[in-house]
């Protein structure tokens, strides 16, 4: 679902990565830029806000672009096919699979050097949009084993080395849920939830 930027309206880069995923991927996979500006108007992104979200997800290479005469034609790129692929991947596990957990937890520390931080950003991104959340400054959590999804993005961003993974119990000095609801916001994400469906 589109995250809000916080005064109710859909950020621009949100209802794009939707568009892809749901609509311009299955039918053909390409846009010129002036129909994302003109659809996106309805949901009250400005030209502007369309042109600099797609400059964004270009340098992230989530898309490419192609010029014909003086018109730009956008489609996702190798990365951001395989990134919505996992996405889906995801979404639908998660639909198919029944809510028990064995109460271990996925851990994730590193130890990225300073002039490695964008490769750092990118990871906490990834490990972000994975369920994790920040434990520490440089240790991240799951409920969710996602040994295989972890493996492939510390080879994939060249972290070996600086990233370590671990299946961990937590023995306390607080609850489970307890610590779940201090990490993640889940009455906000209850509710997203709740207005989705």
């Amino acid at each position: 679902m589109p995250a809000s930027n916080g005064n109710g309206r859909i950020r621009t880069q949100s209802l794009l990565i939707t568009l892809y995923g749901d609509y311009i991927r299955p039918r053909g996979g390409e846009i010129w830029v002036g129909s994302l500006i003109k659809l996106l108007s309805h949901f009250g992104a400005t030209a502007q806000a369309v042109r600099s979200s797609l400059s964004r997800m270009c340098q992230k290479d989530w898309i490419k672009a192609r010029r014909v005469g003086s018109k730009s034609f956008y489609s996702l790129s190798a990365g951001g096919k395989e990134w919505m692929d996992s996405a889906a991947r995801r979404i639908f596990a998660l639909q198919d699979q029944t809510p028990s957990w064995d109460g271990r937890w996925n851990q994730i520390t590193y130890n990225i050097p300073e002039e490695k931080r964008e490769l750092r950003e990118r990871l906490r991104q990834e490990l972000g949009w994975l369920g994790f959340a920040p434990l520490g400054q440089s240790t991240w959590i799951s409920p969710n084993n996602k040994d295989k999804e972890i493996d492939d993005l510390v080879k994939k961003l060249g972290l070996v080395g600086w990233v370590e993974s671990f299946t961990s119990t937590h023995r306390g000095y607080s609850s489970d849920r307890e610590l779940a609801g201090r990490l993640w916001d889940l009455t906000g994400i209850n509710r997203r939830y709740q207005e989705f469906y």
